[in-house]
């Protein structure tokens, strides 16, 4: 008599708006871990469209996990989500209220998971009883592939992560295993209405305020880049592109973090977020109306936490003046955020003040970490 299979401890909410994406691809890869089930949210989308992705074997090998009619497989289930919204926030807080297992993980559809990741996700959490494993984090494809050089960790880091010393605020999405019970007791969900950044609320709480921990080698998560354009690579205005950071910088338990959490999470903000966008859009995109937007969030950031700015490189500081001042000529603001992008320049390595020589933000330290990161 066979014994009675183990149900599955993990359920994966992958989110799919497009039937052109490699759906099957992600789906096969969760069910090669035997802890995982999968949730689709078929958003916008009739769920057969979906079954139909799932049925078709592009491989023909016709054995495996990902091998025939992946559809009616005991481990996947397909749900419909008619909203007529654009935004990833809702068919993600869909799915993640309808879970019913202890832990839980979302995926997007263009992306997949190493063989086994999510058994070696859920050991870790049981190992240390965590509410939250960031994933091992790469982008490109099954055979190319970078690591993603985040968090910069600290080198020497055993078990349970400190969000601050760690710098987990660099993960900005919540990628890797969650505990159900965890988020529901924080109440946590994506902010909806977000074009983009509708998960960088719900993780910064998630991981300020939980047990965590970071997979730093092994089985892990691969961010596909063979997939249509994803939608959070398209140009918008400002106030779109970064209304994520005015909605986290209003959150009450942000405001209440500590100033050295505060200065940590603002430094990190203006250094990805708020500096990735100049070079992003083209110069004749920047007219005074976005360069004002721009320079209006940056303040923002300055007043939610005095003083972050102290731990820049020469780069960082040279680039922050020319965000703050419209009036500087696009041609030096792209050509400050160019010159803060080589990184082993001496002004990307050498602090402005005093502080950045030793903060775990400042210019060396920061770029050590990331480097440490595989």
């Amino acid at each position: 008599m066979n014994p009675k299979p183990t149900p599955p401890s993990a359920t994966v909410v992958i989110a799919c708006h497009d039937p052109k994406r490699p759906l099957r691809r992600a789906v096969t890869s969760v069910l090669q871990s035997r802890a995982a089930k999968v949730l689709v949210v078929a958003h916008n989308l009739e769920a057969a469209q979906l079954a139909a992705v799932l049925d078709k074997d592009v491989s023909g090998s016709g054995r495996g996990a990902g091998a025939g009619r992946l559809s009616t497989h005991p481990r996947v289930e397909i749900l419909e989500l008619r909203d007529g919204l654009h935004s990833p926030a809702e068919p993600f807080n869909y799915g993640l209220s309808r879970v019913q297992t202890r832990f839980a993980a979302i995926m997007g559809s263009d992306d997949f998971l190493d063989p086994g990741a999510v058994d070696v996700w859920v050991a870790l959490a049981k190992r240390y009883h965590a509410d939250m494993v960031i994933t091992r984090l790469q982008r490109g494809g099954r055979d190319a592939r970078r690591p993603v050089h985040t968090p910069p960790v600290r080198p020497w880091l055993r078990g349970l992560a400190d969000f601050r010393r760690d710098r987990l605020y660099y993960r900005s999405a919540p990628l890797g295993l969650m505990r159900v019970s965890r988020l529901r007791e924080l109440g946590l969900e994506m902010t909806p209405g977000l074009a983009v950044g509708e998960d960088i609320a719900f993780s910064m709480r998630l991981y300020a305020s939980s047990r965590v921990v970071v997979q730093r080698r092994g089985l892990g998560y691969v961010v596909g880049e063979d997939g249509p354009a994803r939608v959070t690579l398209q140009s918008r205005p400002i106030a779109e592109e970064l209304g994520h950071v005015t909605d986290l910088l209003g959150r009450a338990w942000a405001k209440a973090w500590p100033v050295a959490v505060r200065r940590a999470v603002a430094a990190k903000t203006l250094r990805i977020h708020v500096f990735g966008v100049v070079l992003n859009r083209e110069r004749d995109w920047w007219d005074v109306e976005q360069r004002q937007a721009l320079a209006a969030i940056t303040r923002e950031l300055l007043d939610f936490a005095p003083g972050c700015e102290r731990v820049f490189s020469r780069a960082d500081t040279a680039l922050l003046a020319a965000i703050l001042n419209p009036t500087i000529p696009v041609d030096v603001l792209r050509q400050r955020a160019q010159a803060r992008r080589r990184f082993l320049s001496f002004g990307a390595l050498m602090p402005a003040h005093r502080e950045g020589w030793f903060a775990a933000e400042g210019p060396w330290r920061f770029a050590a970490a990331s480097f440490l990161v595989q």
